[in-house]
Parts: structure tokens; sequence; C-alpha cells
């Protein structure tokens, strides 16, 4: 994704360069192409950040989950573990929290925004995508988490 971006940011840049070079006034194409630019080239990197850096994207061991994508929940703040089917039949995993809102204080407003978009209908609280899961593997991934919560629980 940050390739991508990174690429239609130097296209932009090329074509606004080229617009300069060429003399003519900063006309309406040189500010649409300067603001694509911006548009482009700010997520890009991002993205080539995270692809540098390739933190841990998702973790699930004795003491519960944590990772890039999930903020750090140990297993008795979690009351349930679901396997979340969206309308395309993709399937992702899901954790229910026993205390939300407690949990919601403790994280940035970018990820409250982004666990109540992406779980709020469903009552989960922190939805771990099919996008980072390969075919299949949300199954597995709960039925791992919900023996990790078991063991914790004893």
């Amino acid at each position: 994704m940050g390739g991508l971006l990174a690429f239609c940011a130097l296209f932009c840049l090329a074509f606004a360069a080229l617009i300069v070079w060429s003399g003519s006034e900063f006309g309406t194409a040189f500010w649409i192409f300067l603001g694509s630019l911006v548009f482009f080239g700010l997520p890009s990197f991002r993205f080539l950040g995270v692809a540098i850096k390739r933190p841990v994207a998702f973790r699930i061991d004795k003491n519960g989950i944590s990772g890039y994508y999930a903020d750090p929940a140990t297993w008795r703040e979690i009351a349930d573990i679901n396997v979340v089917t969206d309308g395309k039949g993709r399937a992702s995993v899901g954790f229910a929290l026993i205390d939300p809102v407690g949990f919601r204080d403790k994280q940035t407003p970018w990820r409250r925004f982004t666990y109540w978009s992406n779980g709020r209908g469903l009552g989960h609280h922190v939805i771990i995508s099919h996008l980072l899961l390969g075919r299949g593997q949300a199954m597995k991934l709960a039925d791992q988490a919900r023996a990790f919560k078991a063991a914790a629980a004893q």
C-alpha cells in the first residue's frame, strides 16, 4: 500500500514539476496536483514506516492479546471470543470486553474510533480483521484464544 501511494505521490510531484518547469502560471492544474501529492504522499510515509518497522500485527499468549492492531488486554478483561463473519463471508475474530469503557480510556482517539467503527454492531470491542488473517485462520485463532483464556481462568 505504501509503495503504491508513494508511486502516485511521485507521479503527482513529477507532473507539478513539469508544470513549473514549462513556465506556466500556478494555475488550477498545479494546485490540484500539489493537493494530490499531499493526499497520496502523507499516507505513503505512514504505510512505508509500518512496512519498514514490521511490528507484530497480532499476538495471543498466556497473558492476553496485544500487537500493532490490538491494544493489550488481559484474559481477565475479555468476556467472550467469537468468529465474526461479514456480508461477504469473510471471517474475523472478535473480542468482547468486560469493561469496554475502562479499556477505551487507555486508548488514543484514533484507536477508539477504529474499534468503535469495526465492532459496534456486533457487540465486540476488539476486531482482528480478515485482512490480517489467512483463509480459515480465524476459527483456529479463536480456538487458540479460548484455550488461553480457559488456561488463565484455572
